[in-house]
């Protein structure tokens, strides 16, 4: 399968969905924004704006946030990221849609914000994007050091 020039990551989270965009050939992540998936029409704006996106940014792949336990196991959050994944997979078809282990994801992207000189009061609607843009750079890694797609924990990251 031919590598995409352009990756979203999704950072998922009950309220909120930070999103970051990058390139596998230069290897870097740009936090974007953050949505707010709020309400009963939460995520169908959500996956509205995601089509936007994935048409202005000229995505090729999603790598969504798979919040893994740290000793590998999937719980209730993961379960949640799997399915918005099935779900986003199903309504975007012509791009592929992939899960990536996103363990402290969001201490990495405190420490980023700090080397950004984020003011404090700015760091709660910016984590989320922070942390997806840390997604996909440890996404960008795995795949330079051709690792498996299965972290330690057995845990599959598999396209959905």
């Amino acid at each position: 399968m031919k590598r995409p020039k352009r990756y979203l990551a999704l950072d998922l989270g009950d309220r909120r969905i930070g999103l970051a965009a990058g390139s596998l050939e230069a290897r870097l992540a740009q936090p974007l924004e953050v949505l707010d998936r709020a309400g009963d029409e939460g995520d169908v704006r959500v996956f509205r704006r995601l089509r936007e996106l994935v048409k202005r940014e000229d995505i090729g792949a999603i790598v969504v946030g798979d919040p893994v336990n740290m000793d590998g196991t999937a719980g209730p959050r993961a379960e949640m990221s799997r399915d918005f994944a099935r779900r986003l997979q199903k309504a975007l078809r012509q791009i592929r849609v992939e899960l990536h282990d996103e363990r402290l994801s969001s201490f990495s992207a405190d420490e980023w914000m700090d080397r950004d000189g984020v003011k404090p009061a700015q760091r709660k609607t910016r984590r989320d994007a922070y942390a997806a843009a840390v997604i996909l750079l440890d996404y960008f890694e795995d795949k330079d050091e051709g690792r498996t797609m299965k972290d330690e924990g057995g845990t599959m990251k598999d396209e959905i």
